[in-house]
């Protein structure tokens, strides 16, 4: 559809619809310049009836860390290409769809332009997220590192019985957020969990629970996470004493 078949009719219903949904004002952006809050309108309406796409790499992932990326696609106008405002000036490409699903498309396209360097996960219906696929020496490295912390906080004949006190509990916790998180992949495996030690009575109430998803709750691993810094700041804030000493 062209632009100039779109009537102020179109125009005022589809802004009740945005009204509706709590949006005050709708504007967007064509060639950096903006458009008023109907010429938006009608733009979009037109748009809708394109097979015209633009994949644009989102600004929220220009921070992001460890590399990974984040894309969003919007339908446009092939003539007079257009994108919300705060994606403009952001790595961009277009491309047609005229059948099948515009984002596998632009998957295909993405994948031929980053050489296979990501991994793929789609998020809303028109975001991709792209997650940085690590290199060998940084796989080693962390892996490295991994050791490096395991050795620090096992249990020495050296140590104190307070020290050796914390790294018991450091340990136990450590082993309880490991299991939990083996527990949710699990169950979105689908797998039984009598495998790993878990009674009937739990594991139902794991797959049913009152309210939020099945498994262990987010907050439980917040919770953990925290409780075994705060454990591990006292073996650090112990080794610092004994150089003083």
């Amino acid at each position: 559809m062209r632009i100039e078949e779109v009537s102020q009719e179109m125009v005022e219903a589809k802004k009740q619809e945005l009204r509706q949904k709590g949006i005050a004002e709708f504007k967007i952006a064509i060639e950096g310049e903006t458009l008023t809050e109907d010429q938006s309108i009608a733009q979009t309406i037109a748009e809708s009836w394109s097979f015209f796409y633009v994949c644009v790499r989102s600004p929220y992932s220009r921070n992001s860390k460890k590399g990974n990326l984040q894309f969003r696609i919007f339908q446009t106008n092939k003539e007079k290409p257009s994108i919300p405002m705060g994606y403009y000036g952001m790595p961009a490409f277009a491309f047609e769809c005229y059948t099948g699903n515009p984002r596998k498309k632009a998957i295909s396209l993405l994948k031929e332009k980053l050489k296979n360097k990501y991994s793929f996960h789609l998020a809303h219906q028109d975001e991709i997220h792209l997650r940085r696929i690590e290199t060998k020496e940084e796989q080693q490295a962390k892996e490295k590192t991994k050791q490096e912390e395991k050795e620090k906080y096992t249990i020495k004949e050296t140590d104190t019985p307070e020290i050796k006190e914390v790294k018991g509990k450091i340990a136990k916790l450590q082993e309880m957020i490991e299991k939990g998180k083996l527990i949710n992949k699990y169950i979105k495996q689908g797998k039984s969990l009598s495998s790993l030690g878990i009674s009937a009575e739990l594991e139902y109430k794991l797959l049913n629970p009152q309210w939020g998803q099945k498994g262990i709750p987010q907050y439980e691993f917040t919770s953990w996470n925290g409780k075994l810094k705060r454990l591990k700041s006292k073996i650090k804030g112990a080794c610092v004493m004994d150089k003083k000493n």
